[in-house]
């Protein structure tokens, strides 16, 4: 083990040193109380430069002595393949520990040179520093179990990226279907943990198969690499085509007719251009000639399928970030929790005190700026949730002002006041009239404006109907990616309007055609499986992830001729690839392998066997063998010369 660390201390002291160096010069990017003293909303620079960095770790990990040609060296070592796996492993868990100790305690060091608010003691934040860090062990296991894969580069960067990709946003989604606003912890970190150990585990398995261009694979090889390789291939697959497919469908949306009202009438009409007239169509969406100087869409056809948000690599989130305001003469920060602390420029920071009996404020208390008056000269204000005062800030003192909301009100939020906002009322007596650009203090009963040391009452802004014309009702039904019914009332007793989208014109009719040929395309194994489910979408989920995988097209039983039409397809590739693969010389193990991988997978298997299945690798080139001389003797030298 020590040897083969120390054939390998080159990669680990380059990112050991290089990673630490990275991820502190991040960290410094900001001020120390926004990294060590309050909470952050999110940390995406280091989120998003854990996980590179890790990957790169295991990448090189993986390929260092094939990059230095010393593979076919250490084969020919008496040396177990577990034991070489193992010593990458135990390199990159070296790397991986030196971030998570080295990281916090250096950029806590280099705050001391370079921010005047460094104070030793504030260790709160390193929690969710960690937290944020953890994707790097993540993306090491899957860049160490790519780069070990049996096959060619280009099939392990591929490999790589989608395993990321996917991983990533099942992590994603795990932890956002939490109830709270935040990053669930527990399932962030216990997500990329999950893929850390599954990776490795796959790369344990298939540590004896090693990879040669020039010999078919091994019945090992298939059982530990090809097989998870299918499966992803099968879900990139799927995302893949569930997108082109919404475009198709999108683009066929787009070439349907709008519901356009033109006074108190309903018509079909479509526009080129958005500022070109309205052009009236019949039934059949074919033009009449007629058009629409003005007119109002009151109706979109059909719904989409809503698969481009899945893929998402984002960074953790706290629950609550903390909230700051900035004075002349500093900055005052109020973490999540409720303390408050003051920083003066090129001054240490200190902690702030609510008053002589209270030292910290309420969890989720907000700082703003309040003018005093339309001089917009302001002071720094912290309103609490559900509050009934505000607390004005002193520089000078360092401490606070109390100011209670008249009537007893409670505080709700702090709002800009627009310029193009408008007053629907005169203000009544006692009211303030507003002047643009200045801060509101909201409460539950009424807006407050600060003048001087006091709230007073503002003229609350009254919402106006922004519709005009007679009310519309409208009802859609027998919705179908491809057709849906809808119908249209203008006013109480206007006659009402329906109508049935179809494909009718040549574009729309092609744009279906190309969505149902995706859909065949997909694996016949998930379009039998999307068949027999219902479709969210008809339960008004109009955006749901689940369609990437399962395919609308088919739920609930519709078309069945297209999941037909799939099989048909993935029947007709499954004969010609082995037919392919019998006059390559493979065996019937692998006949039978490949055959079902395509009844199952469809288009996807068969990519899979040509790229696994090379013909260079059941090459049986001839080799001609030299017919070897006589040998020559007295007795049969006499004998020539006679």
């Amino acid at each position: 083990m020590k040897a083969l660390l120390g054939k390998d201390r080159q990669w680990i002291a380059m990112f050991g040193t290089g990673g630490i160096a990275a991820m502190v010069s991040v960290l410094c990017c900001y001020p120390f109380v926004r990294e060590f003293v309050v909470a952050r909303g999110e940390r995406e620079a280091l989120f998003h430069l854990a996980w590179s960095c890790g990957m790169g770790l295991g990448v090189t990990a993986a390929s260092f002595d094939e990059m230095l040609g010393m593979r076919e060296f250490l084969m020919q070592r008496a040396l177990a393949a577990g034991d070489l796996l193992r010593a990458r492993m135990v390199g990159c868990a070296l790397v991986l520990a030196s971030w998570f100790l080295l990281v916090p305690v250096v950029a806590y060091a280099a705050f001391f040179f370079i921010d005047p608010a460094w104070q030793f003691g504030h260790w709160q934040q390193i929690p969710t520093m960690w937290g944020t860090m953890v994707p790097a062990v993540s993306a090491c296991a899957l860049g160490l179990a790519a780069g070990s894969l049996p096959f060619a580069i280009p099939v392990r960067l591929l490999a790589l990226g989608a395993s990321f990709a996917l991983s990533f946003s099942v992590v994603f989604w795990l932890e956002r279907s939490a109830p709270a606003e935040a990053t669930a912890w527990p399932w962030f970190v216990a997500g990329h943990f999950a893929i850390a150990a599954l990776a490795l585990g796959l790369a344990w398995f298939g540590r004896g198969v090693r990879y040669d261009a020039d010999q078919p694979l091994a019945p090992q090889a298939r059982r530990t690499a090809v097989l998870p390789l299918l499966a992803l291939a099968m879900l990139v697959a799927s995302f893949v085509l569930a997108a082109l497919e919404s475009t198709a469908v999108d683009w066929l949306r787009n070439a349907w007719p709008r519901v356009v009202r033109d006074g108190e009438r309903v018509v079909l009409a479509t526009r080129p251009e958005w500022d070109e007239p309205w052009v009236v169509v019949d039934a059949e969406h074919r033009p009449t000639g007629e058009r629409l100087d003005k007119g109002n869409s009151i109706g979109r056809a059909g719904y989409g399928v809503f698969v481009d948000s899945f893929l998402r690599v984002e960074a953790p989130r706290t629950a609550m970030a903390s909230s700051q305001g900035s004075h002349g003469m500093g900055t005052v920060y109020v973490d999540a929790d409720g303390s408050a602390y003051w920083q003066p420029f090129r001054e240490p920071l200190r902690r702030l005190a609510k008053s002589d009996r209270e030292r910290d404020f309420a969890a989720g208390t907000v700082v703003g700026n309040l003018p005093r008056g339309p001089d917009r000269i302001g002071v720094l204000a912290l309103a609490e949730p559900d509050g009934n005062a505000v607390f004005l800030f002193d520089p000078a003192t360092a401490g606070f002002e109390r100011v209670p909301l008249p009537d007893g009100d409670r505080f709700t939020r702090l709002r800009y006041y627009h310029r193009d906002d408008r007053d629907a009322r005169a203000p009544a007596a006692g009211e303030v009239v507003l002047q643009s650009g200045e801060n509101l203090v909201c409460g539950e009963q009424a807006d407050y404006v600060l003048r001087g040391t006091t709230l007073h009452r503002v003229a609350r802004e009254v919402e106006r109907d922004t519709q005009s014309g007679p009310r519309i009702r409208t009802n859609t039904y027998d919705a179908d990616l491809l057709s849906f019914t809808i119908d249209f009332t203008v006013g109480e007793g206007g006659a009402p309007f329906q109508h049935r989208f179809v494909p009718r014109t040549f574009a729309e009719r092609t744009y279906a055609a190309l969505a149902l040929a995706l859909a065949a395309m997909r694996p016949p194994v998930l379009q039998a499986v999307s068949g027999c489910i219902d479709d969210p979408q008809h339960e008004g989920a109009h955006n749901t992830n689940r369609h990437w995988l399962l395919d609308p097209m088919v739920a609930e039983g519709r078309r069945w001729w297209l999941v037909a039409v799939g099989i048909a397809l993935a029947a007709a590739l499954a004969t010609a690839e082995r037919r392919r693969l019998r006059r390559l010389g493979a065996d019937p193990g692998t006949q039978r392998f490949w055959l079902g991988a395509i009844l199952l997978l469809g288009p996807v298997g068969v990519l899979g066997s040509r790229l696994c299945e090379r013909t260079r690798a059941y090459a049986r080139p001839a080799i001609a063998v030299p017919v070897p001389p006589r040998l020559a003797s007295v007795d049969s030298a006499a004998e020539s010369i006679a």
